[in-house]
């Protein structure tokens, strides 16, 4: 009987097809880990994001690109900073805008 995969195992198959996911395969191989610990899962989690900002970063080194900040106040009356950036490719055909963050001000 087959054992019904969590979302975290789905996420490291689904980020393991990607070419650049060479280390990512290896680890997916090893049967006798469950990658259950938290501290596992959020190392894991920090090198997705880590690699998901180079390729951001190297897309926009090559692009015209703006960032984008905003004052907002959420329902708890918190004010926040929006910082969005937006980047148009090399060839002009596609315009792309990621969230970097939503920082509260502080008092």
């Amino acid at each position: 009987m087959r054992e019904i995969e969590g979302n975290f195992t789905q996420l490291l198959k689904l980020r393991a097809s990607d070419e650049s996911s060479v280390h990512l395969n290896t680890w997916l191989k090893r049967k006798s880990d469950k990658y259950t610990s938290h501290d596992i899962q959020n190392e894991m989690l920090g090198l997705m994001a880590l690699n998901l900002l180079r390729n951001i970063a190297d897309n926009v080194r090559t692009s015209k690109f703006t960032i984008m900040i905003d004052e907002t106040t959420d329902v708890r009356t918190t004010e926040q900073v929006v910082i969005v950036l937006r980047w148009v490719g090399s060839d002009l055909d596609m315009c792309m805008k990621i969230l970097l963050g939503c920082i509260p001000l502080i008092q």
